[in-house]
């Protein structure tokens, strides 16, 4: 539809869309056509008074609010994204303080509670190099329940069962609301580290891993860097 058309569009083709398309690309139809507002019903609010210039600034209102909630948004994970590099980075420098194997599982634990806001922290091993006789194994029969995380080699979010828990979290498992598993297959070692919350929207399954691969990656580096220099 424009001004130069002589075409009359029939009923079925004049719809409320392509009436709404022609008058907001016409701002001022409604200042050449002023006796047009006799003709038509215009809605009033009766619960809040407004006149249809205060109810278009009330809608112009609502899109900028939306609009600064949305950049408040991203503002906020940016500043959440960084507070995580930050925090990873100073992580995998404690680590490096460490000069045992298992006082770097022990650092792992404490470290990832300290620099990043996780309640429960576990490590599982099914495998390591070496004997380390404050560490113990997983027993073989118990492998299969962890065998398809190993393989998969991704983090997890949620899909878990309550006999992983009880493993993982044996004297916190009725704390545990939301976890997520974090397979490890070092050169050296092969584990699972577990984060648990009591908040069960913490590690829902709609949340992203970029985390958790990052404490993966930190945490497969280290294990290979104690266990292969034969640290005791």
């Amino acid at each position: 539809m424009n001004d130069n058309t002589k075409s009359v569009l029939t009923d079925s083709e004049l719809t409320e869309e392509v009436v709404a398309s022609y008058l907001t690309s016409h701002k001022d139809f409604l200042d050449k056509h002023p006796d047009i507002f006799k003709a038509i019903n215009i809605p009033h609010m009766e619960s809040t008074g407004l006149s249809l210039l205060e109810r278009q600034i009330e809608l112009w209102k609502k899109e900028a609010k939306a609009s600064q909630n949305f950049l408040e948004d991203i503002i906020n994970n940016v500043r959440a994204n960084q507070v995580l590099v930050e925090g990873i980075i100073r992580f995998s420098a404690e680590l490096q303080k460490a000069t045992s194997f298992e006082q770097l599982v022990s650092l792992i634990q404490f470290q990832i509670k300290s620099y990043f806001p996780i309640h429960h922290v576990s490590i599982l091993f099914i495998s390591f190099d070496g004997f380390h006789q404050s560490l113990e194994l997983l027993p073989e029969s118990m492998h299969q329940l962890f065998t398809p995380l190993l393989l998969s080699g991704k983090p997890r979010l949620g899909n878990y069962n309550a006999h992983q828990v009880t493993l993982l979290f044996p004297q916190d498992a009725r704390a545990i609301n939301s976890m997520a598993m974090i397979p490890i297959n070092s050169l050296k070692a092969k584990a699972v580290i577990a984060l648990g919350s009591p908040d069960q929207d913490s590690f829902s399954e709609d949340k992203g891993i970029e985390f958790l691969e990052y404490l993966q990656l930190t945490i497969s580096s280290a294990f290979d860097r104690y266990l292969g220099s034969n640290i005791e």
